[in-house]
């Protein structure tokens, strides 16, 4: 019986050793995992700031619905030599403490907790159209009263959310506030006054944005 060897050199072997993992799919895991740590933090947070709205949003309603009554036996004397006014005024006042006492009740039912910012936004818009909608019925552009509520956006400041929802939220605000006083008071579209009004509340949109994410970002 004849043996015969095998001298021819052996070519090593490139299959994978099992337990190993290849460079590029070590990276690949490893930006999965920091993908989905950064996902994970991302929803925790957004629950944080869910949780800080549903918490401080009850009270800020009670407040607005608080102030404005609070504030109501001043009435007297800074209208008490323009009693065609207090009608209004009167309304105007009755309209914004019930639409803040609904959203507080309607912030302490099941949707409170689930959809904070939203029904606050809604609460905020329903009373800012009010406001237009009063102050539209005392007096147009060339009057003082609807840029007296401007500052009102500046409310928005402290709402706990992104910079996208803050940009919708400031934008429906004001959008609310023009449309209550130029809808139900077409005349005013006329006014040389309404255009003016219109850009200095579009700039100072883009103001309470800026202060706003800059109080988020330091939060």
């Amino acid at each position: 019986m004849k043996w015969r060897l095998n001298l021819a050199p052996r070519t090593p072997s490139l299959r994978r050793a099992p337990g190993f993992a290849t460079v590029p799919e070590t990276r690949a895991e490893a930006g999965a995992t920091v993908e989905k740590h950064l996902n994970d933090a991302s929803k925790k947070f957004d629950e944080h700031l869910r949780g800080v709205a549903y918490r401080n949003g009850r009270g800020a309603a009670l407040f607005v619905a608080g102030f404005a009554a609070a504030l109501w036996p001043t009435d007297l004397l800074v209208f008490r030599r323009m009693p065609e006014l207090q009608t209004t005024i009167n309304w105007l006042r009755v309209a914004v403490i019930g639409i803040a006492l609904a959203i507080h009740l309607i912030m302490r039912t099941r949707l409170g907790p689930k959809r904070p910012t939203l029904l606050l936004g809604i609460g905020g818009a329903l009373v800012m159209a009010a406001i237009g909608w009063g102050f539209g019925e005392i007096g147009g552009p060339e009057r003082p009263w609807i840029h007296l509520a401007y500052p009102a956006l500046f409310f928005s400041v402290l709402a706990p959310v992104r910079i996208g929802a803050r940009v919708a939220l400031v934008s429906v605000l004001a959008v609310a506030l023009c449309s209550g006083f130029l809808v139900p008071h077409p005349q005013y579209w006329h006014d040389p006054l309404t255009t003016l009004s219109l850009s200095f509340v579009a700039s100072l949109v883009a103001l309470v944005v800026a202060v706003g994410h800059l109080s988020f970002r330091i939060m």
